[in-house]
């Protein structure tokens, strides 16, 4: 954030800036001022707001808790936030606010903001704040990661009988396209698959026999998924639980495992 006094304007003394940050954004820390033409404070400053609404600067301080901008000065200040787990895909914006000393204050402490009246009712303060609305620099566009399930059918089957694993993979965000989507999937014993290399989900899909399942490369479009399947054997009876790894994409991040459980009889199944 910079906040900056246009040149032949008069001295904005206890200056500090605040900003609100979206839902589910927190602060986390931030770096020392830098100060430009003229503008002074103190070296080191933290956060004196909250987790959601960080303030650097103590509104109408002094000199070493809060900023004085000449006409032609600025200060800027960097800081990290962090983007909670259970924030929704999409684009993020947040307003910016300076507030200073009121240089018409009839009392002790009484600040200004941009655009709001002086304290002695003679007009209203020049500048702005910063309006999200205005301008797309302090977007941030959250990525979610893919999301992934797998189903056996049929189910159950005899040893030596087979079972198609079906996989589909979602792409939750409206207007990204998730690249670099990847997952592997090694059945447990008792589970085969034949060697093959095909191309799915705009990627590669690999099975190596006897147990490996992977898929590398792949690309899902904003809002849509994809889906494939293989063909597996069972070889020995019993309850086959299967997990897969972690899907992945490049910009997404890392998303959820798939399960299910094929059960395989040492005979054919009959029905009642």
């Amino acid at each position: 954030i910079t906040v900056s006094n246009s040149a032949g304007r008069g001295v904005a003394s206890g200056a500090s800036v605040s900003d609100v940050l979206p839902s589910g954004f927190t602060y986390a820390s931030n770096l020392n001022p830098v100060y430009a033409g003229g503008a002074s404070g103190p070296a080191t400053i933290g956060n004196s707001g909250t987790l959601g609404t960080p303030v650097f600067g103590v509104p109408g301080g002094n000199a070493t808790n809060s900023f004085t901008i000449p006409g032609g000065g600025s200060v800027s200040i960097t800081f990290t936030v962090n983007i909670g787990a259970g924030v929704p895909p999409g684009t993020y914006q947040n307003p910016g606010r300076v507030d200073y000393t009121d240089p018409t204050r009839i009392a002790t402490g009484q600040t200004v903001t941009p655009g709001a009246a002086y304290a002695s009712g003679g007009g209203t303060a020049g500048g702005s704040n910063y309006d999200q609305a205005s301008s797309t620099g302090e977007d941030v566009t959250v990525i979610g990661p893919p999301s992934i399930s797998k189903s056996f059918a049929p189910d159950p089957i005899a040893v030596g009988d087979t079972s198609t694993l079906s996989f589909t993979i979602t792409n939750p965000n409206g207007s990204i396209v998730l690249s670099g989507v990847a997952f592997t999937d090694t059945l447990p014993a008792g589970l085969t698959v034949a060697s093959a290399t095909t191309s799915e989900c705009g990627g590669t899909l690999t099975t190596t026999s006897p147990s490996t399942i992977d898929l590398s490369g792949g690309s899902i479009s904003a809002a849509s998924f994809c889906s494939f399947n293989g063909t597996v054997t069972g070889t020995t009876p019993g309850l086959k639980s299967n997990t897969t790894g972690n899907v992945t994409s490049t910009n997404g991040g890392t998303g959820n495992t798939a399960s299910d459980t094929l059960t395989v009889s040492a005979s054919s199944p009959t029905e009642a």
